[in-house]
C-alpha cells in the first residue's frame, strides 16, 4: 500500500509518512494498528469543514 503511495506522489523511498497514510486508509490496518504510534509519521491531513471558505450558490 505504501508503495502505491509513493508511485503516485512519484518519490523514491517510503518514509514513515506513507506508510502511516496506507495503514490509516486501509480500514481492518487502521483498527487493528489504532493504539500504534509512528514515528516522524506525522498527522493525517483533515480541515475541519467549518473553516474552509463557503464558496458561491450556484447559479440557479
Amino acid at each position: 500500500m505504501a508503495g502505491n503511495f509513493i508511485c503516485d506522489n512519484k518519490k523514491n523511498r517510503i518514509i514513515p509518512c506513507h506508510v502511516l497514510l496506507a495503514i490509516q486508509n486501509e480500514e481492518e490496518h487502521g483498527t487493528l494498528l489504532a493504539v500504534v504510534t509512528i514515528a516522524h509519521g506525522g498527522v493525517l491531513p483533515n480541515i475541519n469543514p467549518v473553516l474552509l471558505p463557503k464558496g458561491k450558490d450556484p447559479p440557479s
